[in-house]
Order: C-alpha cells, then structure tokens, then sequence
C-alpha cells in the first residue's frame, strides 16, 4: 500500500478549478487527500519535509507551500533528477503548488497514512 495524504483542516477549503493530483483514499485528486506517495520525491528535493510523515504541522506545511512558489517548475524537477526521483509534468507541479498553498492559508496540517 502506498502513502495517502490528508488535510487535517479547521476550515473547509474549496477550489474553483478541481486540482488534477492523483486521487487519495478519502476523496479526489489533493482536495480532502491525495496520493502522497506519488509527490514525496518533489516534496523532498525542496524542502527538509518528507511527506513520509505521521504528521506534517501547519507550519511546516507553510514552508513547504513556500517552497513550492519559491521554485519554478523546471527548477524543482532539476532537483528532483539530481536525486533520482519521480518527475511530474508542469500542471501537475502547478496543481501541487496551488493545493500546498490552499491549505496552508487555511490552517491545515497534513496526516500521513500507510
């Protein structure tokens, strides 16, 4: 069984366009979970945070979503061949960055489960 990602959020978040990251358990595609197996490589290369975690606090999901802006997407993926980990295409890395940056704002934490 792979990782799945879920928010943990005190406020309930709503996208207008529907993030396009592979479906987690417990809903689709990064709103409510995603399948955080699938970004861990991305996550790692740019930030101390492995999604590999029981619990991701809000702050350090502030950092990641940081991370996340901070980074172009030919620049993240550059990061992530130089440690020979899964690439993803440009929209997916945008999706990502988009939801990273949702729920930080809201105050979420993000509950790793395996």
């Amino acid at each position: 069984m792979g990782l799945d990602s879920v928010w943990k959020s005190p406020k309930r978040v709503w996208f207008w366009k529907k993030p396009d990251l592979a479906a987690g358990l417990y809903s689709g595609h990064g709103q409510g979970s995603f399948r955080g197996g699938r970004y861990d490589d991305v996550i790692k290369a740019i930030s101390p945070y492995p999604l590999y975690s029981y619990e991701l606090s809000n702050e350090q999901v502030r950092k990641i979503a940081d991370a996340l802006a901070a980074h172009s997407f030919d620049a993240a993926m550059r990061l992530v061949s130089v440690k020979q980990g899964m690439e993803l295409e440009a929209a997916e890395y945008a999706d990502l960055t988009r939801v990273f940056a949702k729920y930080a704002k809201a105050g979420a934490k993000l509950l790793g489960s395996w």
